[in-house]
């Protein structure tokens, strides 16, 4: 059991989303990067990534003291906002402005900041694919790095997988969108048996008509980029 394993809103490992949306961020990668940073703002994590990218900022670019303020403004922006009305395109905006800036630099008098539109960011809101367990294969545009040409897949690494597989709808508990899903669907969450109960057969079946990513299906290829192992 890995006590620590929490899956986003398409089953990747949350604490390796985090390490490589910092990999593309060092790698000037703008478009893979959005994928990250939304993957974790779009599983309800939205303070904690907005966080995550300002403390980027800060560490990248010390010498930039107004555009740390910049950041710090929008923050203020989003959270002054009610839940319908959330400036989603914060995190495409905070990632763009993070990656036109140049450390080795220090901030001139004409500051640029770019404000990214609503409507570029589209691609990466949350879709609903049919058949549902076509949804991993479709919309996970990146994948977590593994270990490159192992000879066998360790006894470790298959407990692991068949951990993921039998008990990934509680691992996806721990994330608030997924935990959000499962109170609407009347689930109730057991830590002792790492399962999730609801509270009919209908209500069972409704919740896995629309959100049952089946990573069980998935060829052991897509199971291990999901873990990144």
């Amino acid at each position: 059991m890995n006590e620590s394993l929490a899956l986003t809103r398409y089953l990747y490992n949350k604490t390796r989303v985090f390490e490589l949306l910092l990999e593309a961020m060092d790698e000037n990668q703008y478009d893979e990067s959005l994928f990250w940073g939304y993957e974790l703002y779009y599983s309800w994590l939205e303070i904690e990534t907005i966080d995550y990218l300002i403390t980027l900022a800060e560490s990248k670019l010390p010498g930039y003291k107004r555009f740390h303020r910049f950041l710090s403004k929008k923050k203020a922006e989003w959270l002054s906002k009610e839940i319908h009305e959330k400036p989603h395109n914060i995190i495409a905006t905070i990632i763009k402005n993070i990656l036109i800036r140049d450390p080795i630099l220090t901030e001139c008098d004409a500051q640029i900041y770019v404000i990214i539109s609503i409507n570029d960011i589209e691609s990466y809101e949350t879709k609903i694919i049919y058949p549902i367990y076509k949804t991993l294969p479709l919309l996970c545009k990146y994948w977590l790095t593994i270990p490159e040409n192992p000879p066998v897949v360790s006894e470790e690494q298959r407990s692991s997988l068949r951990d993921f597989c039998d008990h990934w709808l509680f691992y996806a508990s721990k994330i608030p969108l997924w935990e959000h899903r499962i109170l609407q669907y009347k689930g109730t969450i057991d830590k002792e048996t790492r399962q999730v109960i609801f509270e009919n057969d209908d209500l069972m079946e409704e919740f896995f008509e629309k959100y049952g990513y089946e990573p069980d299906e998935q060829p052991i290829e897509i199971q291990r980029r999901l873990l990144g192992i």
